[in-house]
């Protein structure tokens, strides 16, 4: 029972975690932006060490398995969102309707 209120809690901050990581390192190469993206990835990691620290070392392969299934998914996720895009009868059509040249 433990290890499934463990994985409960460590989803979300899985998700919280990798997004805080994937926006450091967007931001890197601004100087402005690395500053916030490195402030907001403190409470994620604030979250995740509270909970390790409450859970205890016993508990250390469901907070991996956690980050594990996050990364898994988003992976999935991004080659599913690609392969809709690429085909052309997922997609619509746009129609410019500010044209002033009105074909009827």
């Amino acid at each position: 029972m433990n290890t499934l209120m463990v994985l409960i809690l460590a989803l979300p901050l899985s998700v919280e975690v990798l997004g805080a990581l994937f926006s450091v390192r967007d931001g890197w190469g601004d100087s402005a932006s690395k500053a916030s993206a490195l402030e907001h990835l403190a409470a994620p990691l604030l979250c995740w060490g509270a909970l390790w620290w409450l859970v205890g070392i016993d508990m250390w392969r469901a907070m991996v398995a956690a980050l594990v299934a996050v990364l898994i998914l988003h992976v999935v996720t991004h080659y599913a969102v690609r392969l809709l895009i690429s085909r052309p009868r997922f997609q619509t059509h746009a129609i410019d309707t500010d044209s002033g040249d009105d074909p009827s």
